[in-house]
């Protein structure tokens, strides 16, 4: 349980969200100001967490690889330029904040999966967010799934994200982006159904993967291809019981993310809350 408000920031390469979490966690005051606004209408100072893509340094809050916003943000210390407590992955803010308050909510385990332009993951295992040594535990889209595929931007060949991002959807059906590809697909188009299809094969195959290995009580799809609805889950589905034979999907529920686009700024937020070594205007 939170014990004051704190504000969240999801950095985005074409939005930014910010949103005040109160302190029960309960209520999500949705904003386009900024921080510092926020902060002034609180009866005190707001702690404040930021989440970004790509990979960041949690202890010294420093951003180290953010491809989506530029090579200029490499290096960038967030506490430079904001008075901040945490920063997290954008997914593994948003694998926080559907395990805290959405559909991983109670989970002792689980896995979240964000669709996107990429493809992003993070992991809850024993009741604790799990980031591993580096703090990139979780980068389920990088994971292998063709091993002489499509050379990945990452250095590495058949990429999860090569297949079963946004992009790669909308490369398949022919269409400018993954929810054009989505009304395509509705619409009778062959190649788009097909390239959900496809993208959730490949997606089935790194989930049964990650199940087998940390068997989750929940999986939950979110991001903004799983606004595609069951043109994902329905093959997805099939496929994970097809390919899960040791560890049987029967006991691990799938499910859509239940926070929408505003989740990696509520992670974030609940992030700066449980932070360690308080300011002093937190005592």
């Amino acid at each position: 349980m939170m014990a004051r408000p704190a504000i969240g920031i999801d950095i985005g390469g074409t939005a930014t969200k910010v949103v005040l979490v109160d302190a029960s966690a309960a209520t999500l005051a949705r904003v386009a100001a900024v921080a510092a606004e926020l902060g002034h209408a609180a009866p005190y100072p707001p702690r404040i967490g930021v989440a970004a893509p790509g990979n960041v340094d949690r202890a010294e809050l420093v951003m180290l690889y953010v491809p989506v916003l530029g090579s200029e943000w490499a290096g960038t210390a967030v506490r430079d330029h904001l008075p901040a407590s945490a920063l997290l992955n954008d997914v593994q803010a948003m694998t926080l904040a559907e395990w805290r308050l959405g559909a991983a909510r109670g989970a002792a385990t689980a896995l979240c999966v964000a669709l996107g332009t990429g493809v992003g993951g993070g992991l809850v295992i024993d009741g604790r967010l799990h980031l591993g040594v580096d703090d990139t535990a979780g980068a389920i889209g990088h994971s292998t799934v063709e091993p002489c595929g499509t050379p990945c931007y990452c250095g590495n060949v058949g990429c999860l994200e090569r297949y079963a991002s946004g992009a790669a959807i909308a490369l398949g059906a022919g269409t400018s982006d993954a929810a054009d590809a989505a009304a395509a697909a509705i619409g009778g188009s062959r190649p788009a159904t097909e390239a959900f299809e496809r993208a959730a094969f490949y997606l089935a195959v790194a989930i049964a993967n990650a199940c087998a290995l940390v068997t989750p009580d929940v999986v939950v799809i979110g991001g903004g291809v799983a606004a595609a609805g069951d043109l994902v889950m329905t093959p997805l589905r099939a496929e994970l019981e097809r390919r899960t034979r040791v560890v049987s999907m029967r006991a691990t529920r799938l499910r859509l993310a239940e926070l929408g686009d505003g989740a990696g700024a509520v992670g974030a937020a609940l992030a700066a809350a449980d932070a360690p070594n308080p300011t002093p205007e937190d005592r």
